[in-house]
């Protein structure tokens, strides 16, 4: 998935905690060769190559993390988009190209982009494309959904007291022997300090451009993109949020980065977050 990924568990035997741990990053594994959108060998890459052609029968793991992302796109009234592939796919060869893309391109992408453009059969099993240009980008809930499932597959094998990192994204288990629960730091946006949490059986995750964007002139476009716009967000806002699951997390701290904190509330609510932190180099905002 293009990032560093940790697991850390609790064990008394470490044969034991060590065969858990390498299900685990199996378990990471097979998810980044379904879900990967670099990889042309991808499940998801097929899909996005096929499915404006005819309906395209989806692997397991891809089928229930589009279905939750759907839900989670109409709770966050588009903010979250898992449509918007080509959009995303623009503006990262934006960034790579230093420069910005042109008003034709982003209109075309934003056209293939929202929920509109995606259908499934009766049985949910299959994925068909409305639009030729659409695209299926999990980014921003992909992580997350890797965290969870292999802090299901530890917890499958026994070990319950762990804590997986996916690049920043953590799923929490049981709190580590004699603790309160996992000890977890969210750097300040300012780079001095930190926000500290004490969590457990739950998700973590935060939004930020900090290490992807694009600067032009005096401007930073953010990797984040809103989907009903086509246009990178400037000067994203650092957004934290805790939820049941890291996948819940993670993909709503991507849509409150483009919806901001005045319209946090029902997101919030409907999808079970604990906290979320909208962080400026000026400001900070707790809800």
């Amino acid at each position: 998935m293009g990032c560093r990924v940790r697991i850390t568990l609790y064990c008394s035997n470490s044969e034991q905690g060590l065969e858990a741990a390498t299900k685990g990053f199996a378990r990471l594994e097979a998810l980044d060769r379904e879900l990967s959108d670099y990889l042309s060998t991808s499940h998801l890459s097929k899909i996005n190559e096929s499915a404006w052609q005819a309906p395209f029968l989806m692997q397991a793991d891809l089928g229930a993390l589009l279905l939750r992302s759907l839900e989670i796109a109409e709770i966050t009234d588009g903010a979250f988009d898992p449509a918007a592939g080509s959009l995303v796919a623009l503006w990262r060869f934006a960034r790579q190209q230093g420069t910005l893309p042109s008003a034709d391109a982003i209109r075309l992408a934003t056209e293939s982009a929202g929920i509109k453009n995606i259908a499934l059969s009766n049985e949910q099993r299959s994925v068909a494309f409305l639009h030729p240009h659409t695209k299926l980008d999990l980014g921003g809930i992909g992580k997350g959904y890797a965290a969870d499932q292999a802090l299901l597959t530890l917890e499958q094998c026994g070990f319950d007291c762990a804590l997986i990192d996916v690049g920043g994204d953590l799923a929490l288990g049981s709190a580590p022997p004699g603790q309160p629960g996992w000890r977890i730091q969210v750097p300040n946006v300012s780079g001095r300090g930190f926000t500290e949490f004490e969590l457990t059986e739950c998700g973590i995750a935060t939004s930020s451009d900090k290490h992807q964007n694009l600067k032009v002139s005096e401007a930073r476009f953010s990797h984040i993109v809103d989907p009903r716009t086509g246009q990178a967000l400037v000067d994203a806002p650092q957004v934290t949020v805790i939820a049941e699951d890291a996948a819940t997390a993670d993909a709503l701290a991507s849509a409150l980065s483009v919806s901001g904190s005045e319209r946090a509330s029902g997101p919030i609510k409907d999808l079970g977050a604990r906290v979320v932190i909208f962080s400026m180099p000026s400001k900070a905002l707790v809800r």
